[in-house]
């Protein structure tokens, strides 16, 4: 699961705070070895048009086992 709080846009600026977690199983055989792992993290967005829901994304964020800077175009969903 994931959620997600982006602040009101000022000018073409918002920014976002993230959280999830989440784990990857292969089968109803394995549930039992099902490991939730917590990653989080801020973000900034910039709104690269007017009228359309199209934002320039930079992102820090970290997890239990790793973390990273992540520089994207359009929303994670």
């Amino acid at each position: 699961g994931q959620v997600e709080y982006h602040s009101p846009y000022i000018w073409r600026f918002s920014l976002v705070a993230f959280a999830g977690a989440g784990d990857v199983f292969h089968g109803a055989n394995t549930l039992h070895e099902i490991r939730i792992k917590p990653a989080g993290g801020i973000g900034v967005r910039y709104k690269l048009f007017k009228d359309r829901r199209m934002n320039l994304r930079l992102d820090l964020a970290a997890g239990k086992e790793n973390h990273g800077v992540y520089l994207a175009i359009l929303e994670a969903f």
